[in-house]
């Protein structure tokens, strides 16, 4: 709005003929816009460093979680026990072939009935 009623002096001081108040309002306007551009900079600034901000408290909450979750994921494989979990993964194993030989056995006996 200022920008707008310096405007508005410069023309009506111009028709006037006021050339020296015409220079000076001149001068108020170019002024009036050099500090409205580093207002704007300063606004983008303070927007980056706000941002950053956040960025940053979003991987520190990350790598605090990150670090529960290891210290967790330790704790797990001390109660369970490698070899624990490997015995238990060859017995489904076996299991498996088993149930897998003996579906074939059934199969095959059917077949030759029919």
């Amino acid at each position: 709005m200022e920008e707008k009623k310096l405007q508005i002096e410069i023309k009506k001081n111009f028709e006037a003929g006021y050339k020296e108040v015409c220079s000076l309002l001149t001068k108020q306007l170019v002024e009036l816009r050099k500090q409205k551009n580093r207002t704007y900079a300063a606004n983008r600034k303070i927007m980056s460093v706000s941002l950053k901000n956040k960025i940053f408290g979003a991987h520190t909450s990350l790598s605090r979680d990150m670090a529960t979750a290891v210290k967790t994921m330790g704790e797990m494989n001390t109660m369970m026990g490698q070899e624990k979990i490997t015995g238990n993964i060859r017995a489904f194993q076996k299991a498996y072939l088993k149930m897998d030989m003996i579906d074939e056995l059934t199969s095959a006996a059917s077949n030759d009935a029919v």
